[in-house]
């Protein structure tokens, strides 16, 4: 694949805040970060117990 394909996709993409929408941290958040606090939250949840009915 060329890169002209990629290049105009990130032209499109450039602006998008993934890490604010999905994770909801300031852009520019480092991904360590974002890993960590997404570690921390699954965390909290490792006792919850499925509720059937």
């Amino acid at each position: 694949m060329n890169g002209a394909p990629c290049e105009e996709l990130w032209e499109e993409q450039r602006g998008f805040d993934l890490r604010g929408t999905v994770y909801d941290v300031p852009r520019g958040t480092s991904m360590r970060a974002v890993t960590a606090r997404r570690v921390d939250f699954c965390a909290a949840h490792e006792d919850d117990r499925r509720l059937d009915g």
